[in-house]
């Protein structure tokens, strides 16, 4: 009431510290904040639950800080990262949780694409542990060189039933229980 518009009337000009990268990572980390339940209201609008890595948070906060734009600039890098999925993921109803990770940073209107690989392989590892009793693993690397089209995402899982075809034969030599897939293995 009166005391806001009091205060915002008053010429009172102060000197700020800038926020650190440490400072802005603790902001986005404070439960409760404001950022929150922005990202909250997002994940609501395209029927998802999204969270971030601690390293994107690190990620976002360090952005934040070469912005120079304090706390304020949060919004706007978060914005940035989020908005390629409230316009892409709608139609994928089924991802239930996102988890943004450090390196979608580096070209947002990738994140869609990438979350969508990433589930797709994780389905795919599930039947095929359930199927051949196999464990697979994924270097990030590995799941980087997928070629992936979002409209045909069923040819990922050709691709991988093509490139492992032979290994569970040559598992069941070793007795292993668990692959790890390298960009080597796939090329």
């Amino acid at each position: 009431g009166f005391l806001s518009q009091l205060a915002g009337r008053l010429p009172i000009v102060t000197a700020l510290h800038e926020l650190s990268p440490e400072h802005l990572y603790r902001i986005l980390q404070a439960e409760g904040n404001i950022l929150r339940q922005y990202i909250q209201q997002i994940a609501t609008a395209t029927g998802t639950s999204v969270d971030f890595e601690d390293a994107a948070l690190r990620g976002i906060a360090e952005r934040t800080h070469k912005m120079g734009t304090g706390a304020r600039g949060l919004v706007t890098v978060i914005e940035g990262i989020l908005q390629p999925l409230m316009f892409e993921l709608p139609q994928h109803s089924d991802l239930g949780q996102i988890i943004i990770r450090k390196n979608y940073l580096d070209d947002p209107r990738d994140i869609p694409q990438n979350v969508l690989k990433e589930r797709y392989v994780a389905k795919y590892a599930e039947a095929y542990k359930t199927v051949h009793d196999v464990t697979l693993r994924f270097e990030d690397e590995a799941l980087r060189a997928f070629p992936f089209d979002m409209k045909k995402p069923h040819g990922l899982n050709d691709l991988l039933t093509q490139k492992l075809k032979d290994l569970p034969d040559a598992l069941r030599l070793t007795g292993e229980k668990e692959f790890t897939v390298t960009p080597e293995f796939l090329a």
